[in-house]
């Protein structure tokens, strides 16, 4: 294998020195046969990412000297900059953005981080991609992402990493999908201010950056600082209550730390949390707006987490799950402590090659053996992995604006059902010999074979 795929797999500790004997026999034997049946194959000179995330390693005296440890990323000249040690990791934005440009893709490339699909170009155009019959067309009902460019890839590795891209833009809202949210809310603004006169009424979470799958809810919260809390809930629980030609399947959640009303629009299936005098959600807008920017590869992760823990009623926080702030810190604290682990190694230039398939993987086993008794993960000031105080079997992460805070503690699942989840599906991917044809993210996001939870018409 190559010297490139050998790191990979010893990073992430994916076979035994047994499995790997076993692995170079079968490449002998299977030289001019069937090469998908590797678990990660070696890469040829397209593996190399040349633009991927355009970070381009630089050290600069004065720019350290203006750069503040209370803040993550600092702009310079038109370039964001985040510290790293001692060293500053400059991210051009503007490169980051650039599409594709339609250059012509081989089918064994793999897809850059900014380019959108082409449907058509993908099935009958440039890419001469024969026509998918049998069990490839039944692999489009399980995996409609994939695009038939991508099942044709050899390696599982660069196939996953096309496929979490695809998922991304094939969850992602439309213009048209978007009007229609706004829509839905303008028309709830409208009776809740019949409801409490004077107030003010604010989005805030996956729906204000746009990173929220197909049946999300919209998280709004109502302030009105004269009028006590329960006042305020008992004002809108009446109002929503009396609505119900407008809403249905109303749900008052009053036994959560935060008290919620939950509810669906008819006439678009639309969910909506409402909570009250509590504006932590919208604060948290700018913390993730700028994670987003200093990160590329962020976007894709949460966009994958989210439909993963939707699928298995993990993504609420009054439940137990992970909700979209939590699982933002969660991603950063994991892309940190990557990065410090690559700069301590003097390996900072090797984070433009990794792949998404090669971050979700690492994530995996971060997480999927992490210590919840002894360890506690701080997100201001750059953030760190330290140990408790005291022993305890609770996920503890502190909030990046309030280091008094606990935002991980009340997530009670992640212990016994969302980490052992990590750490299942790490071994599996590390292990499993995936045939060439078939979706590696179904077995993430699809794991049932059925048709896709999240079916939407084609874009």
């Amino acid at each position: 294998m190559s010297d490139r795929m050998d790191k990979i797999m010893k990073e992430l500790d994916l076979t035994s020195g047994s499995q790997k004997r076993k692995m170079k026999d079968r490449d002998l034997e299977q030289e001019q046969g069937d090469q998908s049946k590797e678990i990660m194959q070696s890469a040829d000179n397209s593996f190399k990412i040349e633009d991927q995330t355009q970070k381009k390693l630089k050290t600069s005296d004065d720019i350290q000297d203006e750069y503040n440890n209370n803040y993550d990323g600092i702009q310079h000249d038109g370039v964001l900059t985040e510290k790293i040690g001692e060293q500053i990791v400059f991210i051009n934005l503007e490169e980051n953005k650039q599409q594709y440009q339609n250059k012509p893709v081989e089918i064994d490339d793999f897809l850059q981080f900014e380019e959108k699909l082409d449907k058509k170009e993908a099935e009958d155009g440039d890419l001469n991609i024969e026509p998918i019959i049998g069990k490839q067309a039944d692999e489009k009902k399980v995996a409609p992402w994939a695009s038939l460019r991508t099942l044709r890839i050899k390696n599982p590795l660069l196939r996953l990493h096309n496929e979490i891209i695809e998922i991304t833009d094939y969850l992602s809202p439309t213009k048209q999908e978007h009007e229609i949210r706004l829509k839905s809310m303008e028309r709830l603004k409208k009776i809740l201010f019949d409801a409490v006169p004077g107030c003010e009424v604010k989005t805030f979470g996956s729906f204000s950056t746009e990173l929220y799958l197909p049946n999300s809810d919209i998280d709004m919260v109502i302030v009105k600082d004269d009028i006590q809390n329960k006042q305020l809930y008992k004002k809108v629980a009446d109002k929503i209550m009396n609505c119900e030609d407008i809403y249905e399947n109303i749900n008052l959640v009053t036994n959560a730390k935060v008290p919620i009303i939950k509810f669906v629009e008819k006439e678009t299936q639309i969910n909506f949390d409402i909570s009250f005098n509590k504006e932590d959600g919208v604060k948290q807008l700018s913390e993730v707006k700028k994670g987003l920017e200093l990160y590329p590869e962020m976007r894709y992760l949460i966009m994958v987490m989210k439909c993963v823990l939707r699928q298995r009623d993990l993504h609420e926080t009054y439940s137990g799950g992970i909700g979209s702030f939590l699982l933002f810190c969660m991603i950063l604290a994991f892309l940190r402590d990557l990065r410090r682990q690559y700069e301590k190694e003097n390996r900072v230039q090797e984070i433009q090659n990794i792949t998404l398939g090669e971050y979700l993987l690492k994530m995996f086993k971060f997480y999927g053996f992490f210590d919840v008794d002894n360890k506690r993960i701080i997100m201001h000031e750059g953030g760190a992995i330290v140990e408790k105080d005291i022993k305890d079997k609770r996920f503890s992460l502190l909030s990046p604006q309030d280091p008094t805070h606990d935002i991980g503690n009340s997530s009670f699942k992640i212990k016994e059902q969302v980490f052992p989840l990590f750490k299942n599906r790490f071994q599996f991917f590390t292990n499993y010999n995936f045939k060439q044809g078939e979706s590696t993210l179904k077995y993430l996001v699809n794991p049932s074979n059925s048709a896709f939870t999240f079916q939407k018409e084609d874009k």
